[in-house]
Formats: structure tokens, C-alpha cells, sequence
């Protein structure tokens, strides 16, 4: 990569984004009063989203069996009830890597914002700062870490890395993400190859060259039918030995977490964790978090964790 890709990339993303390949539709504004469930949202957004952009944010890998059972999953989830409690006073504050939030969950990461309004992640960032929640942002994103960061200065942030396949590119965006506040990395390692999506190679799903507001500026199709560019986030070389290089990129404080590990490969996280004094939790859903969400009346909530570091500026 050219010595001065760095300086190059931060002033691309200085530059407002180009409109997507796939804007929304036109519609008459939804009235929120009408929708009571969160899943009343789905109807009215199949009316604005561009049909290439709704498959690519609904759609999941192969025969979709994964995403069926992760929302399955989530269906099971139960709480577990504490009667003849004082509620009066109901307290839903938290701390999650040692800073206080207003809410024990956050705003999961997911590319291309910009597919479902013109705001994107600029719209997302100051919701979460109001609700007091913590913001996780797509490496894919519309806007850039900059521009979301200066949407939201006092929201809490974090962001989630894919591994580039140049190391140097990858450091950048670690870099960038430190020196805009952001105080975590929610680091992707389950994506050796790229999930087989009908519908994106149907199509040939491609939102434009600039579309990823933090990478390098190039099209999603390269040679034939294969993808590239922004939409090759594959980390094939990403292995346990990567991750003291870049946590190396942005010094992290010690943080304590518990986990339950049911796996050997979950064993050696949580050893990894210990031995390098980092917060490293374990990838992809697999390992479960019990943390407490304090609700007045003491109960537990046991949720999934992605991995995360907390980020300090270099300087």
C-alpha cells in the first residue's frame, strides 16, 4: 500500500458521500403513534426501502438457517420474574467497560445506513446518545468514523472492525477510530470467507464506489464474478496470534469480565483474556455474558457478547 494511503483516506472521507446507488423510495411519512411492536417497523420499511437494498440488509448466508436461528434464539430468551419487590423507583443504568450507560444494551453494528435514509449513521448516533445508549459502528458504514463521532460528541461509541486484506489499511481504521473517541473495538473473526448470498450475486449488488465512507473508493465487482473492494472484508490470515498486533495499534486498560465458556476455543479466549491483562471477549454469539442489569429489583439478564477492547489514543 503506498506510504501516503493514510492521509489520502481521512481526507476522502472528509468529503460528504456520494448519494447510493440505491436511494429510498418515496413514501408518506410513517406515523409512529401507529407502530406499538417493533416488528410493525418491517411493514413500512418494505414500502421505502429500494428492493436490492432490502435484501441486502434482510438477507443472510446460504440457506439462511443461521439467521433463522438467531432470531429463534433470541425468542427463547426469558425473564425471569421477582415478586413482592418495590418498583416504585426503577433504575435500568449500568456499567459496561467500566463507564456508567443509561441502558444495559446498545445499537448493534450494520453496514449502509445510508440505504435507509440520507442521515444513515449521523440519524443512528445522535438516537443512541439520547436514549443513553451505546452506538456500535459498521465498519461498512455511510458516513465516516469521523462524521458519526462529531454527530454524537457526547454519545458513547464504539466500533466494529473487519480486517482488511492489507494489514496497513486495517491499522488505519483502528487509528482513526481511537483518535475520534471511539472507546472500544467489537472485532469480526468470523469471516474467513464471505457468506454466499443469492440475492447479492443475483443482482450484482453494488451501491457505488463511494458508498463505504471508510474505505478506499472502488467498485464492489472485480474479474468475472467475483466480489472485491469494499464488499472483501475477509480476514483469511486473522488468527489468535493477530490480536496483541492490533490491540498494539490502540493501548487498552485492563477490564474484568465474566463469560461462560463452553467450547475449548472459548477456554483459550477467556485464558487470553487473563494473560494479556485485555478485554477480549469471545466472537460471534457464541459465548454468553451474564450481566447484571440493575431494574430495582435485582434480576439478571444473560445476553451475547462480540469481542471488545477498549481504545485509547496513541500519542
Amino acid at each position: 500500500m503506498p506510504a501516503n494511503l493514510g492521509p489520502m483516506l481521512r481526507t476522502m472521507t472528509d468529503q460528504p458521500p456520494q448519494a447510493p446507488a440505491y436511494p429510498p423510495l418515496p413514501a408518506v411519512p410513517v406515523d409512529l403513534a401507529t407502530l406499538v411492536a417493533t416488528t410493525d417497523f418491517e411493514a413500512p420499511a418494505a414500502e421505502r426501502l429500494h428492493p436490492l437494498a432490502r435484501a441486502y440488509i434482510e438477507g443472510g448466508s446460504f440457506a439462511e438457517r443461521t439467521l433463522r436461528d438467531n432470531l429463534a434464539i433470541w425468542d427463547r430468551y426469558r425473564l425471569r420474574p421477582r415478586v413482592l419487590a418495590d418498583v416504585a423507583s426503577i433504575d435500568l443504568t449500568t456499567t459496561v467497560l467500566g463507564r456508567p450507560t443509561a441502558l444495559p444494551l446498545g445499537v448493534a453494528p450494520a453496514a449502509l445506513h445510508g440505504l435507509a435514509h440520507p442521515e444513515g449513521e449521523l440519524a443512528t448516533a445522535r438516537a443512541a446518545a439520547n436514549a443513553g445508549a451505546i452506538n456500535v459502528l459498521s465498519t461498512m458504514s455511510s458516513h465516516s468514523i469521523e462524521a458519526v463521532a462529531e454527530a454524537a460528541p457526547h454519545g458513547r461509541r464504539w466500533f466494529q472492525l473487519y480486517v482488511q486484506p492489507d494489514p496497513a489499511l486495517t491499522r488505519e481504521l483502528v487509528e482513526r477510530a481511537a483518535a475520534a473517541g471511539y472507546e472500544a473495538l467489537c472485532l469480526t473473526v468470523d469471516v474467513p470467507v464471505l457468506g454466499y448470498r443469492d440475492e447479492i450475486v443475483r443482482h450484482r449488488f453494488d451501491p457505488g464506489p463511494g458508498a463505504y465512507a471508510n474505505l478506499v473508493r472502488r467498485g464492489a465487482w472485480g474479474r468475472g464474478n467475483e466480489l472485491e473492494g469494499a464488499l472483501d472484508s475477509r480476514a483469511v490470515r486473522l488468527t489468535w496470534d493477530s490480536l496483541a498486533e492490533i490491540r498494539s495499534w490502540a493501548p487498552v486498560p485492563r477490564t474484568r469480565a465474566s463469560r461462560v465458556s463452553s467450547s475449548p476455543t472459548e477456554a483459550r479466549a477467556k485464558t487470553s483474556c487473563s494473560s494479556t491483562r485485555k478485554a477480549l471477549c469471545t466472537a460471534t454469539a457464541k459465548t454468553l455474558r451474564r450481566t447484571r442489569a440493575t431494574t430495582g429489583n435485582g434480576s439478571y439478564a444473560r445476553r451475547p457478547t462480540r469481542n471488545a477492547y477498549r481504545l485509547k489514543p496513541r500519542h
